[in-house]
């Protein structure tokens, strides 16, 4: 089952088309998921929470065309956003989108989707980067609450909380800092 792309004949905002199989109506839906569904002149990206992609039993099918940004996972149009709708069907779920059309979507500058992330805590000695920061970071203690974290180079000190430490961190490297 493919997704019919963009907004144009057929489509309006709020309701994903598939071929031959119309979305769920509401009231026979299990569950309705809204979604962002990003798009730029050359490609686009269905945004879902990781939880979710393990919640369908999906993860590992999900390939690094996708991309992600803390738990948020931006499924690539062509293949990843098929299966999670083909998933979503499956279980009863409707999916409901807005669309968010920008001429260079910042989501081309997402890391490459990776399943080991999903809800993995993070391990002492474990290398990773954040949003916003140009040094990796190293994480040197996991506390009742979070992780301290300690800035490869200025050795600045950081916590992060446990459980929502994926909205902070872009990505993970290896021992040596590379990924």
């Amino acid at each position: 089952m493919q997704c019919l792309k963009g907004l144009g004949e057929g489509m309006s905002e709020g309701r994903l088309v598939f071929s031959g199989v119309a979305n769920l109506p509401v009231e026979n839906a299990v569950k309705v998921i809204s979604c962002v569904y990003h798009t730029d002149p050359g490609h686009g990206w269905l945004a879902v929470k990781g939880s979710l992609l393990a919640e369908l039993g999906i993860e590992r099918e999900i390939t690094s065309f996708s991309f992600m940004r803390g738990e948020t996972v931006y499924l690539e149009e062509d293949g990843d956003m098929s299966a999670f709708l083909d998933a979503c069907h499956a279980k009863g779920y409707r999916v409901e989108f807005r669309d968010s059309y920008r001429d260079t979507s910042p989501v081309r500058n997402y890391p490459p989707y990776e399943e080991h992330w999903l809800g993995k805590p993070l391990a002492e000695k474990d290398m990773i980067s954040l949003h916003g920061h140009q040094e990796n970071y190293k994480v040197t203690e996991r506390t009742a609450k979070g992780y301290i974290i300690v800035g490869e180079l200025s050795g600045v000190r950081y916590k992060l909380p446990l459980k929502d430490y994926p909205k902070y961190v872009e990505k993970r490297l290896g021992d040596n800092g590379k990924e």
